[in-house]
């Protein structure tokens, strides 16, 4: 498999694209329809994400990311 830059571009819009989500104030099916985007994708990214960071070891973002990938008001959860 060829992991090269168009991954990382992908990897960078979906992140940006998350945030402006998060931003926006919309829900994310009125978020995805505006831009042509479908809801699946989205949140397979959102997974996606979310997996890396917890693959590296991220466990608690600040609070000004708090909800860009658990949704808001969510907290990760917590590890024993």
């Amino acid at each position: 498999m060829n992991h090269g830059k168009g991954d990382a571009a992908k990897t960078r819009y979906w992140q940006k694209t998350i945030q402006e989500a998060v931003r926006s104030g919309m829900s994310i099916g009125e978020f995805c329809r505006q831009r042509g985007l479908k809801e699946s994708q989205f949140y397979g990214w959102q997974r996606k994400l979310k997996a890396g960071r917890e693959g590296r070891g991220v466990r608690r973002l600040g609070k000004c990311c708090s909800g860009l990938l658990s949704g808001p008001r969510k907290e990760w959860p917590r590890r024993r």
